[in-house]
């Protein structure tokens, strides 16, 4: 059993700590989803802002606050069910990592924007979270004994990239470090990773 931070939904579920520099939104929509569309999508928006099309409320949280479902507590089921089209752009225009961009670049960019989709919620929505810690089982991501056999990236090609195919079980990632690997994999199982690799390269 291990301490986990758990986000419990205050009025609408964490005081954060404020970030060294802020970033904001000049303009932003929200719609509901259109109730036939298929499928959910979060990219790139205008300068550098972001689009997201039938994302419900629970995955925006997701995104904002680097957290899973099961971290996310005393929320109301509507915030998984209704979902809706997002869209802002930033205060100041943003340029978007080109494709090829290392690791450090990508995440320093998905970075900025998670503090201004954080403020649009707060705004548009009136998110109020508050932060618990609580004890909960964890899995650990270890190295076999016989060693790994991760390949690093070619350079030549281009940036992380993960995917998923839950009726082989299988999660497939390219030029991604740890990090974002024990998180696509916390969120496939629904339960909590930690890294304990020690390695620090992409692969």
């Amino acid at each position: 059993m291990r301490l986990l931070t758990a986000l419990g939904m205050a009025g609408l579920v964490c005081a954060q700590v404020p970030a060294v520099q802020d970033y904001g939104y000049e303009v932003a929509s929200i719609k509901k989803a259109d109730p036939t569309a298929r499928g959910s999508r979060l990219g790139p928006g205008p300068q550098g802002g972001m689009r997201t099309t039938n994302t419900s409320l629970m995955a925006l949280i997701e995104f904002v606050y680097n957290v899973r479902e099961y971290q996310v507590i005393e929320a109301p089921g509507w915030i998984k069910t209704e979902a809706f089209d997002v869209s802002f752009t930033p205060d100041k225009p943003d340029a978007m990592p080109a494709p090829g961009s290392k690791v450090g670049e990508v995440e320093t960019y998905i970075a900025r924007n998670r503090l201004r989709m954080k403020a649009v919620l707060r705004d548009r929505f009136g998110l109020v979270l508050r932060e618990e810690t609580r004890q909960l089982p964890v899995y650990g991501l270890v190295v076999a004994k016989g060693g790994h056999k991760l390949k690093t990236p070619d350079e030549a090609k281009t940036g992380p990239s993960m995917s998923t195919n839950p009726e082989r079980g299988q999660m497939t990632g390219y030029g991604v470090n740890m990090g974002m690997f024990t998180r696509a994999l916390a969120g496939y199982l629904q339960k909590p990773v930690v890294d304990e690799t020690g390695f620090t390269v992409p692969f």
